[in-house]
């Protein structure tokens, strides 16, 4: 609470304000702030540095290949409502190519339906043309595991699968 628009246990030199949304704003500095800031204003070598650590791994090269290994992720997998079709999507995370082609690997035990689809270049990623599969291709019912293999003239990389019921 406030008496007079001054807030209790603060060290202030302006009033508390309010916002246009009729918040409370108190716009002093702490006493630890303002110590803080004076140091590095007098000692700017003070200052710590706040690395990025959330980097994204760089791509390693095949020796046997010499293609580049990329991260390729799955997006989704489902059934249509209808029970007719399975939708599969995914994308490259680290690689922004326009001749990579994404094949989709559909897995029932050792039933394999394979289904290849173009690539959709993006600003930092390529994403694969979503794959619709008509129920009756894949032949059986059951807990099918879908993955994607990406291949392009300088790239190589395979997403976990994930799975969906078809019935």
């Amino acid at each position: 609470a406030y008496y007079n628009k001054w807030l209790p246990f603060s060290d202030q030199d302006k009033a508390f304000t309010v916002d246009d949304q009729g918040r409370g704003v108190n716009p002093n500095k702490t006493k630890t702030e303002k110590k803080d800031t004076k140091n590095v204003e007098d000692n700017p070598d003070n200052k710590s540095a706040r690395p990025n650590t959330d980097v994204t791994p760089q791509p390693k090269t095949d020796p046997q290949t010499k293609k580049q290994s990329v991260y390729v992720l799955m997006t989704s997998v489902e059934q249509s409502v209808d029970k007719h079709t399975i939708t599969a999507s995914g994308f490259v995370t680290n690689a922004v190519e326009q001749d990579g082609t994404c094949t989709y690997v559909f897995t029932l035990g050792n039933r394999v339906v394979k289904k290849t689809a173009g690539v959709i270049p993006g600003p930092s990623s390529t994403s694969c043309q979503t794959m619709r599969v008509s129920r009756d291709e894949l032949g059986a019912a059951g807990k099918w595991t879908v993955s994607i293999e990406y291949n392009s003239g300088r790239s190589h990389g395979v997403a976990d699968g994930m799975t969906v019921v078809v019935e």
